[in-house]
């Protein structure tokens, strides 16, 4: 029995999302507050945290060879690795319990 999953997480190189529906993607914002380089679908709900794959690499899932060049060029590309990670760490910031209190005390007050 694993007591907590997210320590799983510490195990990992990359995040893959690769979802043909999703509503949110609340796993995505927990890797990439690990700092994990993600790689998403493009199912919708994922764009959002995506922000168009500024945050994420993409693909087409109807396209599985295009995941599997993805997850190899990243895990190749040692630079491109941590530029992804830095991204995460940043996009995962915005969705932040600070950042959502914030945004609603803007909205409502």
């Amino acid at each position: 029995e694993l007591k907590n999953p997210f320590l799983s997480l510490m195990d990992v190189d990359i995040y893959i999302q690769p979802s043909r529906i999703e509503s949110f993607g609340i796993a995505v914002i927990e890797a990439m507050s690990f700092g994990l380089p993600v790689i998403v679908s493009n199912a919708m709900g994922l764009s959002e945290i995506s922000s168009n794959h500024k945050y994420c690499i993409g693909f087409d899932i109807n396209k599985p060879d295009e995941l599997r060049e993805k997850i190899i060029d990243l895990a190749r590309n040692k630079t491109k690795l941590r530029k992804m990670s830095d991204l995460s760490l940043k996009r995962a910031s915005d969705f932040g319990l600070q950042k959502m209190v914030s945004d609603y005390d803007n909205l409502y007050f």
